[in-house]
């Protein structure tokens, strides 16, 4: 802890008042206080610019100036986020005149002509308060810097856990990965397209990611079938919407958690609701599943799989169109076609990455796909 000698040292006084006599008196006795940084203002207006731009730790205001007087500098200094301690400095000594300025702000009030040892001392006191203000500021600062880090070490947290998660399909299916990955990304450029606040697009990029994590419990020889699934083969791949929900539901009662779960039971429900598992219908469907409903068939569309190639954008594009009002929500589809450009932007950087894998040969929607 500092000793005052070194608080005097460094403190930043600043002092306003139209009279040079008591402004050079003033100065004197603070830099024989030891106080090395004095600013002294004769025009109160310069002062206040000084004031509201410049860091300071205590200042001495005079009230009776002409043009702009200081119950005027007062009323402005509220406007700070923080206001130092104001010591008044004023022969405007009766009980109405100091009730207002301590009622304006100021922390003390001496009347002139002042007695030397009280001002040393009340300086002194208001420079304590200064530095303690100053230093819970640091603190505060210090915390949130602390709190910041732990939610980054959280999200960082929260994402390799999603990434485990999803790995556990792609060592079955290869693409899966990548796959949950684009929809995770375009489902966060749709949501913020939307509208929705910055926290919830965080979210929906994260939970997004896990809607078929529920695939972990499909069969082998149902999940990797290069032919189109039968039908019953298909009711089996249904039950991955329930399996998902399960699992998920287990995971925790976090927002990101509850996001995940709804994605995960409701992203193949359709806006007229003839999707699966519950028939649910407009807008019974929370907005998170409806957001990922058509990011996710818009890239499953754009990919190749063992048994399709690829759509062209054009031919995925109007599939949106067609299915407006059927199989997903209006408004959601406008926005994404609103997106489009920037979507294929990213599955374009995301081919470079993977030159390996054939999302390219891309084949009208005359050849069935699934």
């Amino acid at each position: 802890m500092m000793d005052m000698q070194d608080i005097l040292r460094q403190a930043r006084v600043v002092v306003i008042d139209d009279f040079i006599a008591n402004l050079r008196l003033l100065e004197r006795v603070l830099r024989q206080m030891g106080i090395e940084q004095v600013d002294v203002f004769l025009d109160p207006q310069q002062g206040l610019e000084h004031l509201l731009t410049q860091p300071w730790d205590v200042l001495l205001l005079d009230l009776d100036m002409p043009v702009l007087d200081g119950f005027a500098i007062l009323a402005r200094l509220k406007e700070m986020d923080r206001v130092p301690p104001v010591i008044v400095v004023s022969a405007l000594t009766d009980i109405a005149s100091r009730h207002r300025g301590l009622g304006e702000g100021a922390s003390d009030y001496i009347g002139k002509p002042f007695d030397l040892v009280e001002l040393q001392l009340k300086v002194k006191n208001a420079l304590k308060l200064s530095l303690a203000n100053r230093q819970l500021e640091a603190q505060r600062e210090t915390l949130i810097s602390t709190i910041n880090s732990r939610s980054d070490e959280l999200g960082e947290s929260y994402y390799a856990v999603i990434r485990a998660l999803t790995r556990t399909l792609e060592f079955r299916d290869t693409d899966t990965g990548q796959h949950v990955e684009r929809v995770g990304a375009s489902a966060a450029m749709l949501a913020q397209r939307l509208g929705q606040s910055a926290e919830y697009v965080e979210h929906i990029r994260l939970a997004a990611m896990m809607h078929d994590v529920g695939k972990v419990g499909i069969p082998d020889h149902i999940l990797l079938k290069r032919e189109r699934l039968d039908a019953s083969e298909q009711e089996v791949m249904k039950t991955h919407a329930e399996m998902g929900f399960r699992i998920l539901r287990e995971a925790g009662d976090t927002p990101l958690v509850n996001m995940a779960t709804e994605i995960a039971l409701a992203h193949h429900e359709n806006w007229d609701g003839s999707g699966y598992p519950r028939g649910l219908s407009g807008e019974a469907i929370p907005l998170s599943a409806r957001i990922t409903s058509v990011s996710d068939v818009y890239d499953s569309l754009r990919c190749g799989r063992p048994y399709k190639q690829c759509w062209t954008a054009e031919s995925a594009r109007d599939y949106l169109i067609e299915q407006r009002g059927r199989m997903f929500q209006p408004e959601v589809v406008d926005a994404f076609l609103g997106m489009q450009a920037e979507v294929e932007a990213m599955r374009t950087k995301w081919l470079s990455l993977h030159a390996h894998i054939d999302h390219q040969t891309e084949v009208s929607p005359a050849i069935p796909v699934t």
